[in-house]
């Protein structure tokens, strides 16, 4: 589900902007530095689910967008493509809907699969070099993204694999590292 909203929330910011989706739940654009390679966020999703029974669950899904305001990160209407003042948070808002409903009714019909390359074409991370943080903090690259769980597919030169879940970690984008939540 995480992937799902983080993919309509990056369509809808595509509408005015230009970002990308940093695994598995955050919005970061490079439009406000201009070179292409320094990030900073613009939103991001945090989700809580419960098993109600063998197959329901119910989500509660929080999503935050800086749409006008400038600090600490940088926002929407600074990094608009076309007129900034057209960007606000009503416009962003029912696009996100309008993006994120008929997705949903697709994802309940047929999975997450169908939205995968559009996923892969926005995230941040295909061949990324990350150190993860466990036992002997093993070097990996990443290599796709589960297409059946959403977890993040990584291996080592040595060729040993690995398949990172989001729940209890957290990706460090500017340190190259995935943490362990404590």
């Amino acid at each position: 589900m995480q992937h799902l909203v983080s993919l309509a929330l990056a369509r809808t910011a595509n509408d005015v902007a230009k970002v990308r989706i940093k695994w598995p739940n955050d919005i970061y654009s490079s439009a406000a530095y201009g070179n292409g390679k320094e990030m900073k966020k613009v939103a991001g999703i945090i989700i809580n689910s419960t098993s109600i029974s063998n197959q329901e669950f119910l989500a509660t899904v929080g999503v935050g967008v800086n749409v006008e305001n400038d600090h600490p990160t940088t926002c929407l209407r600074s990094i608009a493509l076309g007129d900034p003042q057209i960007v606000t948070r009503e416009l962003v808002l029912a696009n996100f809907f309008n993006h994120f409903e008929p997705m949903f009714y697709d994802f309940l019909e047929n999975g997450f699969c169908m939205f995968l390359e559009e996923y892969r074409s926005l995230w941040l991370h295909s061949g990324q070099r990350l150190q993860l943080e466990e036992e002997g903090s093993p070097e990996v690259t990443v290599v796709d993204l589960a297409p059946d769980t959403g977890f993040l597919l990584a291996k080592q030169d040595t060729g040993e694999k690995h398949e990172l879940q989001p729940d209890g970690r957290s990706l460090d984008l500017f340190q190259g590292l995935i943490r362990v939540k404590r």
